[in-house]
């Protein structure tokens, strides 16, 4: 193991990672965005999502999509 950041109090199930971001999303119904800058992780930021948990994460556009397990997509 190189780096570890606790993020998430569930398994989590989407990663991404784009521009000195690091995107996870969780079985506990939380997306945290983590910023990498200069090789070391800091959590940035954690929404949560309330109603289901994230199944896929994925950039378009500019944009976070986001894929739910109740079938809902949620762009950012």
């Amino acid at each position: 193991m190189v780096k570890q950041i606790k993020a998430h109090t569930a398994a989590i199930t989407g990663i991404v990672a784009d521009k000195g971001f690091l995107i996870s999303g969780g079985k506990d119904k939380k997306i945290a965005i983590i910023s990498t800058q200069g090789g070391n992780f800091k959590l940035e930021k954690l929404v949560d999502l309330g109603a289901s948990f994230v199944r896929s994460i994925d950039f378009f556009n500019g944009n976070l999509l986001v894929g739910l397990k109740n079938g809902s997509i949620v762009e950012y």
